[in-house]
């Protein structure tokens, strides 16, 4: 299964928090987070509730259903990777599920986990 994973690069977006100065908030600053733009036709794969995008049947719609398996897989079920979108293989704004709610508002833990495998079909990749 690893070396499947090698042949089929995957690469997220460098993420980057930039602090503004702002002279209307307290602190004199405020912070926003930006991405480089990628050029292309973008499609969002799956979301963090379950979503799979009916229209996006390709090998790359695959390939985002089976990423998120696979991390679900390599953490031990601890983590998912989910709400994969993005151009191609070059995906953004990634949305992590985890046991201990542990990364923000849209992390739905193991109720998020649950709606993913109830709408994700098995590939070849996945096993």
């Amino acid at each position: 299964q690893v070396s499947a994973w090698k042949k089929l690069k995957v690469q997220f977006v460098p993420a980057y928090v930039i602090q503004l100065q702002d002279s209307f908030t307290d602190s004199g600053f405020r912070y926003v987070t930006a991405e480089r733009f990628i050029p292309g036709d973008y499609t969002k794969f799956n979301g963090n509730d379950g979503y799979v995008n009916p229209s996006a049947r390709s090998h790359i719609a695959g390939l985002a259903s089976a990423f998120s398996h696979y991390t679900f897989v390599q953490t031990e079920g601890r983590e998912l990777c989910v709400d994969i979108q993005g151009v191609g293989r070059h995906w953004t704004d990634p949305q992590l599920h985890s046991g201990s709610l542990e990364f923000g508002p849209a992390d739905l833990g193991t109720a998020g986990m649950k709606q993913f495998f109830r709408s994700h079909t098995c590939s070849g990749l996945c096993h």
